[in-house]
């Protein structure tokens, strides 16, 4: 039986050139892919970064200059 590889929500995906920054108090994240329901990013060396599943406050920001919190 295959396995089934439907996601609920449909996920962007970033090139390296185009992706967004996620501000999290004192700490700056590169977004990898996001979706309605969460994100993924890049932690910097040995930065625990926020919880994985775990919510958390921040910054959005697009390349065009735009943000959503």
């Amino acid at each position: 039986m295959a396995e089934s590889r439907e996601r609920r929500h449909y996920r962007i995906d970033y090139p390296l050139s185009a992706r967004p920054s996620l501000f999290v108090g004192e700490r700056t994240f590169e977004v990898i892919d996001c979706s309605e329901s969460g994100l993924r990013y890049a932690r910097p060396g040995s930065d625990p970064g926020p919880e994985v599943g775990g919510e958390f406050r921040g910054v959005l920001r697009f390349r065009t200059g735009d943000e959503v919190e």
